[in-house]
């Protein structure tokens, strides 16, 4: 997969579903928080925060899933700040918005393992090595299985990686 410098403006029908995925450390709430949009951005670890549950659990999946379903059916567009590299949960949120009928979009920020190691550690975050190396196996597959013609039901995917986000300055829907 060919990492594209992206404009300064990405703008998606509303309501819609963006999913911004890559591996932890890569940027993804980093590049969220600089951006403006009228989107509800949501994590998994918001939703752990605000319900007292483990990041990676099939409670805060299911919780995450409740508020970005309840978002799209009020007509709000959504954006999944997530590593979205398990293809259930690939498959999960493009269900969400095929469900809602509003298009499924995913924006990928693509680095190799070492400089998403180095963004953990300039966030003073710490990952064990045995889940950062499960990370970059499951990110070779989605693109090897990407390559070979499989994508789940997303309207349109966007890789790029932190240098073709520098002139990213605001996601619309409109």
């Amino acid at each position: 997969m060919q990492s594209k410098p992206l404009p300064a403006r990405l703008t998606y029908p509303k309501p819609s579903l963006l999913v911004v995925g890559g591996m932890p450390g890569v940027g993804k709430s980093t590049l969220l928080k600089t951006l403006k949009t009228d989107a509800l951005i949501i994590s998994p670890e918001d939703v752990a925060e605000r319900h007292g549950t483990k990041v990676v659990s099939p409670k805060n999946s299911l919780l995450l899933s409740k508020e970005v379903e309840r978002a799209l059916r009020d007509g709000r567009s959504v954006i999944i700040d997530a590593p979205a590299l398990w293809p259930h949960l690939r498959n999960e949120y493009s269900c969400l918005a095929l469900c809602e009928e509003v298009p499924a979009n995913f924006l990928f920020l693509h680095e190799p393992q070492y400089k998403a190691k180095s963004g953990q550690r300039e966030r003073k975050r710490t990952i064990e090595k045995e889940s950062m190396q499960r990370y970059g196996r499951l990110q070779k597959e989605m693109f090897a299985t990407w390559e070979d013609g499989y994508l789940e039901e997303y309207d349109s995917v966007v890789v790029t990686n932190r240098k073709g986000c520098q002139s990213l300055q605001e996601i619309s829907f409109a």
